[in-house]
Formats: C-alpha cells, sequence, structure tokens
C-alpha cells in the first residue's frame, strides 16, 4: 500500500473517527445559524500537579545543652589517676577519670554523627531539588499532551423561522 494511500485514504473511508476542534464545530453551527447556547469548551483544563517531595528539617543537629561541651576542654580535664582510682580499678569499679573519659569519646562520636548526618542531610536537599525539578518538567510534559479535554459538550439551538442549510 502506497503512503499517499494511507495518509489520504483516512479522510475518506467514513468509518474512521475525525477529530475536529471545538473552535471549528462553533463557527460552523454559527455559520449555519445555530448559535451556541452553551459549551463546555471554557472550563478549567484537567491539571495533573507535579508529586514534590520536602526536605525534613531536622533541628536536632545543633548540639543539645549538656552535650555541647568542648573535646578539648574534655581533655584538659582529665587528671592523672591517684589512689583511690587505683583501688576502685582494682576492685572492678568505675572511676571519675574513667567516666570523663567514656563523655569524651561520646562526644567525638556524637560530633562525628552530627557531621555525617549534616552532610547527609545537605545531599538529601539536593536529591530532592533534583527530583522536584524533574517533576514539575514531567508534569508540565504530561499537561501539554492531556490538560485539554478530549470531549466538549455543545448545545446549538436552531432560531424560530431560520432555515439551517
Amino acid at each position: 500500500m502506497s503512503m499517499s494511500r494511507l495518509l489520504f485514504g483516512f479522510w475518506k473511508d467514513p468509518e474512521h473517527v475525525r477529530f475536529y476542534h471545538a473552535d471549528l464545530i462553533e463557527s460552523v453551527c454559527r455559520h449555519y445559524g445555530l448559535p451556541v447556547e452553551t459549551t463546555n469548551k471554557d472550563d478549567a483544563p484537567l491539571y495533573l500537579g507535579p508529586v514534590t517531595l520536602e526536605v525534613p528539617h531536622v533541628d536536632r543537629l545543633e548540639p543539645a545543652g549538656s552535650m555541647a561541651v568542648d573535646v578539648a576542654t574534655q581533655e584538659s580535664r582529665s587528671r592523672r589517676p591517684c589512689l583511690l582510682d587505683r583501688v576502685m580499678r582494682r576492685l572492678g569499679l568505675i572511676t571519675r577519670s574513667d567516666l570523663d573519659e567514656l563523655r569524651r569519646e561520646l562526644l567525638i562520636s556524637v560530633q562525628d554523627l552530627r557531621s555525617r548526618a549534616q552532610l547527609f542531610a545537605e545531599r538529601l536537599g539536593k536529591n530532592v531539588e533534583e527530583y522536584n525539578l524533574r517533576a514539575h518538567r514531567a508534569a508540565d510534559a504530561l499537561n501539554q499532551i492531556w490538560s485539554e479535554a478530549d470531549e466538549i459538550v455543545m448545545v446549538c439551538r436552531k432560531r424560530e423561522g431560520t432555515h439551517a442549510g
């Protein structure tokens, strides 16, 4: 079958559905004396909004009251073990210097976790921004294709005493 037959035969075949724009149908109706009473062609188009994400606000990354002690300050507070500390260790008890050392290590770990969480939050924010930009572009593309109504309802009324045709 030739390309010209495929392209132009469609319009000659009465079984094929032909798509006409609402403005064309309205103007043809008016031309033949059928004024349009109502139509839905100017109704708000269907609009697909993008599915966007939001970056969660992480306020807990700020140092909390008692945990905000500087690690350098903690190191300067460490003292040499005294006789009491040595006796307590022999007995298997925890000394003040042991607690200070554990607290210092905990503070270092917390600061490391905060910096990692902050880095993760920044990366997440950039990824969410990129996703949202792509979602907006995709929604805009879909709206250009599908936002207009496919079916138009138009009511025309023949005027009294006019002859259509």
